[in-house]
């Protein structure tokens, strides 16, 4: 997939792979969500914009219907700071890298540049690749940071900043001789001086983790709002068993 506006045509730099199965397919169909986020800079008012899509074979697309609606939303920045790191086979982080088996690494180029104290929101839009059962987890952790400096992000279950993981992918057995399909996270941070806070990743095997091509672009981003009461931390609470 790709943006398209209608005053500058394709926009360099917005394709996305969206999904990937190699080998025999086991299921009649699949059916998953699908999301991207993008920085575009508009200088042409009263543009419109759409997004583009194309497949390498029949019955592949969108689906719509009573189990969950599609939506696309756009955000303003305004007076909000903002930056992004893009990824490709040509430029920044190119090829496959797979995740540390039962331990978090650090995926170098991955990461996010913040210029000084306050709140951000952090958007990572990646392809994940998958050719072996087992599950892959991701999370933040501190790159370099400013004397002083600190990211302000709970532990959790004994892990530095462990309320920051998030799940990637869990296949219980190889149904697929390789998986390829985009992820997308969010998290709200704050820090308190200037520090590059990086994309780290762990897998239960080995072939798990992020891949770049010429297939499409992966890309991190970071925005600053001018106000610090953008959102607050959300718990899921299970009714209690009667």
């Amino acid at each position: 997939m790709r943006l398209y506006n209608n005053r500058v045509g394709a926009i360099s730099k917005s394709e996305r792979m969206v999904t990937e199965y190699a080998g025999s397919m086991r299921f009649s169909f699949t059916n998953h969500i699908a999301s991207g986020v993008h920085l575009y800079d508009n200088k042409h008012a009263g543009s419109n914009m759409w997004t583009q899509y194309y497949a390498t074979h029949d019955g592949i697309g969108w689906q719509s219907d009573s189990n969950g609606h599609s939506h696309f939303v756009a955000v303003e920045i305004g007076k909000g700071k903002c930056g992004v790191k893009n990824q490709n086979n040509g430029e920044g982080n190119a090829g496959r890298k797979n995740y540390p088996v039962g331990k978090y690494g650090h995926m170098k180029g991955y990461d996010w540049d913040l210029p000084e104290a306050g709140t951000y929101i952090l958007f990572a839009t990646v392809r994940n690749y998958h050719n072996k059962r087992g599950k892959a987890n991701v999370m933040l952790n501190v790159v370099t940071a400013a004397k002083g400096a600190v990211l302000k992000s709970a532990d959790h279950g004994g892990i530095k900043y462990g309320s920051t993981i998030r799940m990637q992918e869990f296949w219980d057995r190889p149904a697929f001789s390789v998986t390829n399909h985009m992820s997308t996270w969010t998290w709200q941070v704050e820090v308190t001086g200037k520090m590059t806070i990086g994309l780290h990743g762990k897998a239960e095997s080995n072939n798990i983790g992020l891949q770049n091509d010429s297939n499409g672009w992966s890309n991190t981003i970071w925005w600053q709002p001018p106000s610090t009461k953008v959102g607050t931390e959300a718990t899921l609470r299970l009714p209690k068993k009667e």
